[in-house]
């Protein structure tokens, strides 16, 4: 696995970013990724606080979102153990004016760590840059404010709460809480962690 970056700039260090059927081009291949990646978030109980839109957690759910062409993985070069891995959904609109929301899970073993901060800042630049995006959406859980908290920190603003937006859940634990990120809030945001915007790093296998 090596890293790329832009024409003109050094590969960077740190977390790499590969988009998954890029990586895995061979279909027989992807799936069993797709497969090792569904048993972790299973067994780490990470779909009802990273996928509460998918209730029945079956890997077809799993499959139905992940296995897109906007779904990048975080790896880390060192133990070459698997960060988490986003993707887009709902993209609707013409470049650059394109809008879209936002699935992810983190493995726990990275919940807290620089190699998860800067593999988020690095898909969300990656995202911005590739689909034209303006606007990325996201709901989290209301109740889980670690996550939305781990979302400001990198400009994601709040709009609204919804109740019972995922109406499979239990009670009030389905209500919900919008977020979104403009690329001009997201430019700012770069600007103020003295990040160069250029920088896209990429990984291919």
């Amino acid at each position: 696995m090596t890293e790329v970056a832009p024409a003109g700039e050094a590969p960077t260090k740190g977390p790499l970013i590969a988009y998954l059927r890029q990586a895995f081009a061979d279909e027989k291949a992807r799936a069993g990724v797709l497969l090792q990646l569904y048993f972790r978030v299973m067994s780490e109980k990470l779909w009802q606080v990273s996928l509460p839109g998918f209730p029945e957690g079956s890997f077809r759910d799993f499959v139905r979102l992940f296995d897109s062409p906007h779904t990048v993985l975080g790896i880390d070069p060192e133990t070459k153990k698997y960060i988490g891995l986003g993707t887009l959904f709902d993209v609707v609109g013409l470049v650059p004016r394109r809008r879209a929301s936002v699935s992810y899970c983190f493995f726990r073993d990275f919940w807290g760590t620089k190699e998860l901060r800067e593999c988020a800042r690095r898909t969300i630049s990656v995202w911005f840059k590739d689909a034209g995006l303006s606007v990325i959406y996201g709901a989290g859980l209301k109740r889980n404010g670690i996550a939305r908290s781990f979302a400001k920190n990198f400009g994601f603003e709040e709009s609204s709460v919804l109740p019972k937006f995922f109406p499979d859940l239990p009670g009030d634990s389905g209500d919900a809480v919008m977020l979104h990120l403009t690329s001009e809030r997201w430019a700012e945001w770069l600007a103020s962690q003295e990040v160069p915007e250029a920088e896209k790093p990429l990984a291919v296998m």
